[in-house]
């Protein structure tokens, strides 16, 4: 299995435009939108050239338990709005398994034959589905939305800080109606709330839980390993119970060097515009404190190298024209890269795996 970092991409990138510190040249948030950019050109290509290939199937209902209110649900319950990580739906089916062979296709059509049994019809981002044929349970096939790429700001330069220069923490600790205390005790802040003990659902193994941060909608959380001095961050983007941990990812700014990111958490505040700021004592350099950006450094793994090169050459021909540069090593590489990929796909759709999104709600409530 090939993986790079999204940083890894970024740096050869910019060094294939022959330009010192190119990538300090050009606003970093911009550079990430260009290769999020990419990287969903490339996965919808994937996805629509075998439709159903990357599809996930859901349940009606339980799409209608999780999103619609109530009172829609009495005066229209074949309705739904779709959740915005639903991007395009592939089919409408029913049957009692979501792999079941024994199943009934629905047909899609416009909205004057609303209504009709076998029918579906989308109006936006509304799907309206008619009545059950055989009574069985509704499925919707859908294509997800791409998974965001992340890097860590200064990851190759950290700001070093004194102890004293370490913000405090503001004091937040709710996330959406989940109170989060300090002992990962979750509360569901609306009238009659649940409120349920996580601490057993978030250590794992040979890790235990040191303290937590609130970054609205971001929760992050300090490991300690049990026998060793390593250190762990996790970032979970949703409240979520032992079920449905893929919502986490390890916040990994030095995995780039070849080792572990051995790091403590000591401020975070996340920022969609600058990056955000993630403070940290990294105990792989004798403590000491680095300031960084807060969004873990995104690894996309594929059994072979033309989708990280195709990224990487067609960033590189971004970053190039920016800086009105006429490179044809860059131009040479970029059409050699989207052949390579348009031949591969042809004969090996299953080498390409995507990385998976989060749900936008929490299973345990």
């Amino acid at each position: 299995m090939f993986h790079k970092l999204a940083s890894e991409i970024k740096r050869t990138a910019c060094g294939l435009c022959n330009i010192s510190e190119t990538e300090h040249n050009l606003n970093t948030r911009d550079l990430l939108f260009f290769l999020n950019e990419i990287y969903a050109d490339a996965y919808y290509r994937l996805g629509r050239r075998e439709p159903g290939f990357y599809a996930v199937r859901e349940k009606l209902e339980a799409l209608q338990n999780a999103f619609i209110d109530p009172i829609q649900r009495i005066n229209d319950t074949c309705s739904i709005t779709l959740p915005d990580y639903m991007v395009e739906v592939l089919s409408v089916y029913e049957a009692q398994h979501e792999f079941d062979t024994d199943r009934n296709e629905y047909k899609q059509t416009n909205g004057f034959t609303r209504g009709l049994r076998g029918m579906y019809t989308l109006e936006g981002r509304q799907l309206h589905i008619s009545p059950p044929i055989r009574n069985m349970p509704v499925w919707i096939e859908y294509l997800p939305e791409p998974a965001r790429i992340t890097w860590p700001v200064m990851n190759s330069r950290p700001e070093i800080l004194q102890p004293d220069e370490v913000p405090e923490q503001p004091s937040e600790n709710i996330i959406g109606y989940i109170e989060i205390r300090d002992d990962l005790t979750f509360r569901d802040i609306r009238p009659c709330g649940v409120t349920v003990d996580m601490k057993i659902f978030y250590e794992r193994d040979d890790w235990e839980y040191k303290n937590r941060f609130v970054s609205e909608p971001y929760l992050i959380v300090n490991f300690k390993n049990k026998y060793r001095n390593i250190w762990r961050i996790m970032i979970y983007q949703s409240l979520t119970t032992a079920a449905a941990p893929v919502t986490a990812e390890a916040w990994n700014a030095f995995d780039f060097q070849g080792h572990g990111t051995n790091c403590e958490c000591l401020f975070a505040k996340h920022n969609s515009y600058t990056l955000g700021d993630m403070i940290v004592r990294d105990h792989n350099d004798g403590g000491a404190i680095k300031r960084l950006g807060f969004f873990p450094d995104s690894q996309i793994e594929y059994p072979n190298v033309v989708m990280a090169d195709l990224l990487t050459y067609r960033l590189a021909d971004r970053v190039a024209k920016l800086c009105r540069i006429d490179s044809p090593l860059i131009a040479d590489g970029l059409f050699d890269a989207i052949e390579r990929f348009d031949n591969h796909v042809k004969v090996n759709r299953g080498g390409f795996r995507q990385i998976q999104p989060s749900r936008r709600y929490s299973p345990w409530l």
